[in-house]
């Protein structure tokens, strides 16, 4: 009886930690790799809200969305070849106009996000 008890509460724990495990220990590390002498590992991430401004002298996208009744801008660097994507129509980061709902497909590199595919809903 004592050892159901004790898996029972295991698996219940597990389970509630479930999300904050996987965001700490899920990795790609087929695409792992070595960027500025440290170990660099490529976990993408999606974040999708409407556009607060596109900075194109910097090459920043800044999304907002609303987070548990706050608002949350993330900011994300852009470069010229990143895909921008509208329903089947190729874009560029141009096309990105304030307001615009759109996703973002990033990863962390060093201390900045880094859009690596961006989708303009229709």
């Amino acid at each position: 009886m004592r050892k159901v008890i004790v898996s029972t509460l295991i698996c219940f724990v597990l389970t509630a930690l479930q999300p904050l495990l996987c965001s700490f220990f899920t990795a790609d590390i087929a695409n792992a790799g070595m960027t500025e002498g440290k170990f660099d590992i490529k976990v993408k991430k999606r974040f999708t809200g409407n556009v607060k401004e596109v900075v194109m002298e910097t090459m920043t996208l800044v999304l907002t969305k609303e987070i548990n009744k706050k608002n949350v801008d993330m900011a994300f660097a852009v470069n010229p070849d990143t895909p921008v994507v509208k329903g089947e129509e190729q874009k560029t980061i141009a096309d990105v106009k304030k307001g615009s709902k759109v996703t973002v497909v990033y990863v962390r590199r060093g201390g900045n996000f880094v859009a690596e595919k961006i989708f303009i809903e229709p």
